[in-house]
C-alpha cells in the first residue's frame, strides 16, 4: 500500500499499473492513472489497523487468499484538500501483492484552499507559490 502511495505521490502511472490485479489492468489505462496522478497532489497516509475478521461481502471465494489494508490519504486537487477512507483488497500474483478493489468508506472534502493560504502540502510557504497549478 505504501509503494502505492508513493507512486501516486511521484506520478509513476507505469508501477500503479503494474501493481494491479491482473484482472484489473483492463480495466485501468496507464493514461486514465497518469492523467488522474498529475491532477492530484498526496498530502498524507495513515494505514489503519485492520480487523482479520472484516471482509468485503464479496470476498466468500475459498479458493483465494485475501489481504486486506485500510487506510485515510489526504490529497489536494482543484484547490481542494480531501480525504479518502478506503479498505482495499490485495492479492498475491506472481509471488507479489497486487491491487484487487477496494471499498471506499468515504471520500470527503475537508476544506478549499485559497491562494495566500499557507500550502497544505507542509512547505510553509503560501499556497500561491507552491502547489496551486
Amino acid at each position: 500500500m505504501r509503494s502505492r502511495y508513493s507512486a501516486y505521490a511521484i506520478k509513476d502511472s507505469e508501477y500503479i499499473f503494474q501493481t494491479y490485479a491482473m484482472s484489473k489492468q483492463p480495466d485501468n489505462a496507464i493514461n486514465d492513472i497518469k492523467e488522474w496522478a498529475e491532477q492530484t497532489t498526496w498530502l498524507t497516509l495513515e494505514i489503519l489497523p485492520t480487523d482479520p475478521e472484516s471482509t468485503f461481502e464479496s470476498a466468500k471465494d475459498n479458493e483465494q487468499q485475501y489481504y486486506y489494508v485500510e487506510f485515510c490519504a489526504d490529497y489536494l486537487t482543484n484547490n481542494e484538500v480531501w480525504q479518502m477512507h478506503e479498505y482495499s483488497r490485495f492479492i498475491i500474483e506472481d509471488a507479489q501483492l497486487k491491487y484487487l478493489d477496494g471499498e471506499v468508506k468515504h471520500n470527503k472534502l475537508l476544506r478549499t484552499v485559497t491562494r495566500n493560504d499557507t500550502c497544505p502540502c507542509g512547505s510553509a510557504r503560501k499556497y500561491k507559490r507552491c502547489c496551486q497549478k
